[in-house]
């Protein structure tokens, strides 16, 4: 068993310390911004020739001059017109200035057949995928791939896509690249047999020995060793020997024993094998020679934290380990493994490209292919691939190919595919911030000299003025033919001084002369081949004159009086032409000017500023060489001279008397400079004044028509600053109007409640009553003023229980409408009705007809019908249904009625006011005179009622006032309980009684009388017809 002190590796080379077997590296100056103030960026970058492959820039490595270097602003992959460009300096570098923020490509012009750009690149599968699942691992020889599945080894071509596979039907375990292109395969420890030899032909070779391998490494050579499976702790190496795989591959007993567990790696460009097994903190690494199947290593050196062998590169003796955290280890197997750098976080699978030191790994779950620096741990590059057709990448190899990079083959879960990274690329740069962004490099490969970029013959072209000059491609590049096959851009230099240009690189170009210019002019391009670039290129344009219409005239004129002389010059009219020395004929179409000698002169006729400030003039222009006309208006501005006033108007009005410091009129004055003269006016009588233009009386006065109808004044007008006045003669007429409306009064300050109709007082204006002058009306719609007296209206009463005062207002206007109308407020007292409901002249005659029937007793009926015996306060406050004044109405006051009617019948009168008919006896004429000698509203004595029998008094009954419709056997029964008793002669007062005479309602008090007529003083009386309603008997005519 290897014996030997375990040290732990002096890890003294940090991550990203270079071996010191390595070149040396370029520094690179920082320059740090000392202000945070920022406008645009700077792009820059270099372009070397990658001798190595490396993809970096070694110090023996080159600058490349003249390269073209171009922003692909529109993403299309090519040069095209548009894109910014530089070429590199002498030191290869280049510089892109004030670029703003943005998203930008950066690509080489790689357009020469001699260069290769080989970075920045893209990666893409170069074959068709093979389809495989379930492989486990992955050998690549030539053109052929071998995967490594379950109980089957694949064999494919990568340029045919084809494969075969060769099926055991025992699990594999192992499987290790030959010399000759074959592949040893190894079954699993638990089958039976040893190993076998898989050729590119798809054959299977057995092999003689039979024996259980955990591991197995072959170097380039054919040697290598095989670490036997077993139970024990440790186990004696097998060395192997395939350098004639075809015959066999034999194994022999190195007699040297290693841990059972251990783990071998070789590699094919190299014999030496390198050992891991488990310590203390990491993995042991010991290294082996498989020529002498000797230990080279001195004794095993620890590497903390490592747990894998990944990948092995002999020639350069770089080692890959996996980290316990899931990283990359790399290792200087020539210095004893020390640990060159670590790579957190690359936990796929990793294969090394020692000649150009370069790491490359696919992330796990990731369409990515990284590529790191060995010496310094930087990432070079990251670029996507396309892995749907192969799934998520488990392991991958390379292979040395004939010229540039090693072939990079990946295995996924579904297939094996070739990944090429021989695609150019663009460097994808972000401008943003505060600081410009990292430079770039591009580094081709070159393959022979390369012949300049051819230069064509004088290039001439010829255009007439304003006319443009276009050319396609091949344009300015046609005739040229490069030596070496290249294709050629053309790259705009110097631009043209007299005109436009637009270059295609591809030799179209277009010229537009600047407007109206002719003569010579020229603008210069260069030749690029990807390689080199030509000197200026001249391209003559020669721009030939046509005749050019007049674009304008321009009239230099001085503003003129409007009373000028004739024949005053005005000033030039210029025509503006882009020709030299064209001649002219001008003309103007206005009989006051005319065009002498390039000036315009006013030959006569008239002009007037207040009419026209300005004149616009209308120029003809003809260009005799071009034949083309011209027609403009240009304007001339007329010069206001001072004219005198001619009148002031108005000279005659008419205004209305009495109306104190009131405006007159608006006064002004004629004169032709009214548009820009002003004027104030004075006058001549004490009692006005003008504000303004306004003519106006003064505070306090007044005209009067009836002293003055017509009021002379003397007006004069003055110019504002100017000489000129004009005095005029303005007569007022002066109209005569109404006075003003003198003062509303009323004489009366009380209305009588329930009284419809009733008068307040007399209504006067000025103490005068109301005449035909004036219209008088009252804000109450319940009032009236009818000759001059403020009454209610007929039919209308009020009432002191619902309002004591009522509030109206009488207004009054003259008929004309000429004065201001007036108004006066009122409050009028409703007074208290002593006898409501009461005829005080005679209480019998109840509707106030002017005589006693039995109607008024009808009305009282048909009151208490509607309303039933109670207070006064319904009904019509014109009827006197309170017959007795006591303020009741029941049916005592209809049997009043009816006791009067039968007096009267007997031989009183039937008269309002108590007349005595002629011929009437002196006991009526008494009783009719102690009746008018009672005072108004008392109640009618008791001891007047004419007694009856005691049986009830009937009364027909039927609609009020109808008593021709009446039925004479009809009766109003009056319940003798209506009342207890009633006391007449009473004051409702004082409650003492009149005479203290008690009348029992017991009986009725109704006579009838016994005849229909009577003769007295042979004068013959008929009976009331209403009364012999009353009667129990028919009546007889």
């Amino acid at each position: 068993m290897r014996s030997g002190k375990k040290t732990e590796h002096d890890d003294s080379r940090k991550s990203g310390a270079s071996s010191s077997r390595r070149g040396s590296t370029r520094r690179r100056l920082l320059i740090e911004r000392l202000s945070n103030r920022r406008v645009l960026a700077v792009i820059t970058g270099t372009i070397f020739e990658d001798v190595d492959y490396s993809l970096r820039q070694e110090s023996s490595e080159p600058d490349l001059a003249s390269r073209l270097v171009y922003l692909d602003h529109n993403q299309s992959g090519s040069f095209d017109s548009g894109d910014t460009f530089a070429i590199s300096d002498d030191n290869g570098g280049f510089q892109f200035d004030n670029i703003p923020e943005g998203q930008y490509s950066v690509r080489l012009f790689d357009g020469s057949t001699t260069q290769q750009q080989v970075f920045p690149l893209d990666a893409t599968l170069a074959t068709t995928p093979l389809a495989v699942e379930g492989g486990q691992q992955l050998v690549r020889s030539g053109g052929n791939a071998f995967v490594l599945a379950d109980d089957f080894v694949l064999v494919g071509d990568m340029e045919s896509g084809t494969a075969s596979a060769v099926s055991v039907g025992e699990p594999l375990d192992a499987m290790q690249l030959l010399p000759d292109g074959s592949v040893l395969v190894t079954r699993s420890q638990n089958a039976a047999g040893s190993a076998f030899v898989v050729s590119p032909a798809a054959e299977m070779l057995s092999v003689s020995t039979a024996t259980k391998w955990s591991d197995i490494a072959i170097g380039g050579d054919g040697t290598g060793i095989a670490v036997p499976a077993s139970s024990d702790p440790s186990v004696v190496l097998m060395a192997v020997d395939a350098t004639s795989p075809t015959t066999d591959v034999l194994f022999s007993s190195t007699g040297v024993e290693v841990p059972s567990d251990a783990q071998v790696i070789a590699s094919d460009s190299g014999n030496r094998t390198v050992f891991a097994w488990a310590g203390d903190t990491g993995l042991e690494l010991s290294l082996w020679s498989n020529s002498t199947a000797t230990w080279i290593s001195e004794s095993p050196i620890e590497i903390s934290g490592t747990t894998q062998l990944l990948a092995f590169d002999d020639a350069s003796g770089l080692l890959a380990l996996r980290t316990a955290e899931g990283g990359v280890n790399v290792q200087d197997v020539d210095s004893r493994f020390a640990t060159l750098l670590t790579l957190d976080g690359l936990s796929g699978p990793v294969a090394i490209d020692g000649a150009r030191e370069l790491l490359m790994t696919v992330p796990q779950d990731e369409a990515l292919l990284q590529l790191y620096d060995l010496r310094d741990g930087s990432r070079v590059t990251e670029v996507p691939v396309d892995l749907t057709e192969i799934g998520n990448v488990n392991a991958m190899t390379l292979s040395p190919a004939s010229s540039g990079p090693a072939l990079l083959t990946v295995l996924g879960t579904k297939g094996v595919a070739e990944i090429a990274l021989t695609q150019p690329a663009a460097h994808q740069i972000t401008v943003s911030g505060d600081s410009d962004p990292q430079p770039v490099h591009f580094a081709v490969r070159l393959s022979g000299d390369n012949t300049s970029a051819p230069m064509p013959n004088i290039l001439g072209y010829e255009t007439l003025e304003d006319q443009t000059i276009f050319q396609s491609a091949p344009g300015l590049l046609d005739g040229l033919d490069d030596i070496e096959g290249d294709q050629l851009v053309v790259l705009p230099l110097i631009a043209a001084s007299h005109g436009t240009t637009s270059i295609d690189p591809q030799g179209a170009f277009r010229y537009q002369p600047f407007r109206d210019y002719f003569g010579s002019d020229s603008f210069s391009v260069m030749i690029h081949d990807g390689r080199d670039v030509t000197g200026p290129v001249a391209v003559n344009i020669a721009i030939a004159p046509v005749p050019d219409a007049p674009t304008g005239i321009i009239a230099d004129l001085v503003p003129i009086p409007e009373n000028t002389l004739i024949h005053q010059n005005l000033g030039p009219i210029t025509i503006v032409d882009p020709d030299i020395n064209d001649n002219f004929n001008i003309s103007v179409y206005d009989p006051r000017f005319e065009i002498q000698g390039g000036n315009l002169i006013f030959v006569g006729g008239d002009l007037d500023f207040e009419t026209q400030g300005s004149i616009a003039l209308t120029v003809y222009a003809e260009d005799t060489e071009s034949q083309f006309w011209l027609v403009e208006t240009v304007e001339i501005f007329l010069l206001n001279e001072n004219e005198p006033i001619t009148a002031i108007y108005p000279d005659d009005i008419w205004v209305y008397e009495n109306n104190p410091e009131s405006m007159i009129t608006t006064v002004w004055a004629v004169d032709q400079d009214s548009g820009h003269q002003e004027h104030t006016f004075v006058v001549d009588d004490d009692r006005f004044h003008f504000k303004g233009h306004d003519l106006w009386l003064k505070p306090g006065e007044s005209l009067n028509y009836e002293e003055t109808p017509v009021v002379t004044v003397n007006i004069t007008a003055m110019e504002v600053d100017g000489p000129n006045t004009l005095t005029e003669t303005l007569q007022i007429n002066v109209a005569d109007v109404s006075e003003p409306i003198g003062a509303i009064a009323l004489d009366g300050d009380s209305v009588i409640e329930f009284a419809a109709g009733a008068a307040v007082g007399l209504v006067t204006i000025s103490g005068n009553p109301i005449t035909d002058d004036y219209r008088v009306s009252v804000d109450d719609d319940r009032f009236e003023i009818v000759d001059s007296t403020l009454k209610l209206r007929d039919g209308t009463w009020v009432r002191r229980a619902d309002v004591d005062e009522i509030e109206l207002t009488i207004a009054a206007q003259d008929t004309a409408e000429q004065l201001d109308s007036a108004s006066e407020t009122f409050v009028i007292r409703v007074i208290e009705n002593p006898s409501p409901f009461h005829n005080d002249d005679n209480p019998y005659d109840v509707d106030t007809g002017g005589f006693v029937s039995a109607l008024d007793a009808l009305v009282i009926i048909n009151h208490l019908n509607d309303y039933g015996p109670g207070p006064i306060g319904n009904g019509n406050p014109g009827i006197g249904y309170d017959v007795n004044g006591d303020g009741m109405v029941t049916a005592l006051d209809a049997l009043l009625v009816i006791n009067e009617l039968n007096h009267l019948h007997n031989g009183g009168s039937g008269t309002v006011g108590g007349e005595q008919p002629e011929g009437e006896s002196n006991e009526a004429e008494s009783t009719e005179a102690e009746s008018a000698d009672d005072p108004v509203g008392d109640p009618v004595n008791g001891n007047d009622l004419v007694p009856v029998s005691d049986e009830s008094m009937s009364l027909p009954v039927g609609p009020r006032n109808d008593l021709d419709n009446l039925d004479s056997d009809a009766s109003m029964s009056v319940d003798s309980d209506s009342y207890d008793e009633i006391s007449y002669g009473q004051d409702t007062a004082s409650g003492d009684t009149a005479s203290g005479d008690t009348a029992s309602w017991d009986a009725a008090i109704i006579e009838t009388a016994e005849e229909e007529s009577f003769v007295d003083d042979d004068v013959t009386y008929d009976s009331d017809p209403s009364l012999r309603l009353l009667s129990d008997e028919p009546h007889a005519s």
